[in-house]
């Protein structure tokens, strides 16, 4: 019995590598399926960005029952389309005493951004006072300090 030669190893070889290839490719969905499952495979993250707008903008100062306009950005990065309730809530520096002095609520389209102007009237908080502005959903704020003039 004679043994294949050389050039028809190599043929065998990339002829088993293609089947291999090909099955691989064929089951890739299944086999990806199994390891997010397993927890194998990292998921992309989701979340919602939360910012000022324009934070060269937000004043330093406030008088009682002055009106102030604050602008924010909600960047929806939760891979699909999200509702979003929103408050503006005013605070002594203590934190003791706490206001709502706004609120809302939105959709945004997945990767989408939406920016809301508010236009609020403050009592007063005191010397220093927190302006804040929260998703209480998704547990997030941000918020600046102002100084009673």
């Amino acid at each position: 019995m004679k043994w294949p030669g050389k050039k028809n190893n190599a043929l065998i070889g990339v002829f088993v590598f293609g089947i291999v290839v090909s099955l691989g490719i064929a089951a890739r969905p299944t086999i990806a399926s199994q390891l997010y499952e397993w927890q194998l495979l990292p998921e992309a993250s989701k979340t919602t960005e939360l910012y000022f707008t324009d934070t060269s903008k937000l004043p330093a100062m406030y008088s009682p029952n002055e009106q102030q306009t604050l602008a924010f950005t909600v960047h929806n990065m939760e891979r699909k389309s999200t509702s979003y309730t929103f408050r503006v809530m005013g605070y002594e520096a203590s934190e003791d005493k706490r206001t709502m002095l706004h609120s809302g609520s939105f959709t945004v389209e997945q990767n989408q951004h939406r920016n809301v102007v508010v236009a609020v009237r403050l009592a007063d908080f005191g010397p220093k006072a927190k302006l804040a502005v929260e998703l209480p959903d998704q547990q997030q704020s941000i918020h600046y300090w102002l100084t009673r003039r």
